[in-house]
């Protein structure tokens, strides 16, 4: 059977974790999207117009296990949100980009 690579690391030999470390070893950075991401995709509103959305405490967590693992965070999102910059900045993340569609 011959060796298959995903990104340069062998994926049909040896133990899976550690698989997955050599994977992982060149990552410096991860860029995520809000909406549907790091939400379930639903936005609701106050009868004052306010939007309301719900995030996960465990993938703050990530953000704060990311961080320390010296890893760099960013966040983009097509809508203009204080409460997920807010969100975002408790849990570390700093480049933020909202109010764009173009997510490249």
């Amino acid at each position: 059977m011959p060796n298959l690579e995903l990104f340069g690391v062998p994926i049909t030999n040896g133990d899976p974790k550690n698989r997955l470390r050599g994977a992982l070893r060149g990552v410096k950075a991860i860029i995520f999207d809000v909406d549907g991401v790091l939400t379930d995709g639903q936005i609701s509103f106050t009868e004052s117009g306010e939007e309301i959305r719900t995030f996960s405490v465990r993938d703050g967590l990530a953000f704060r296990e990311a961080l320390a693992r010296g890893l760099k965070l960013g966040a983009i999102s097509e809508r203009e949100s204080k409460a997920a910059f807010r969100w975002l900045n408790e849990f570390g993340v700093t480049d933020i980009v909202m109010g764009t569609d173009d997510k490249l």
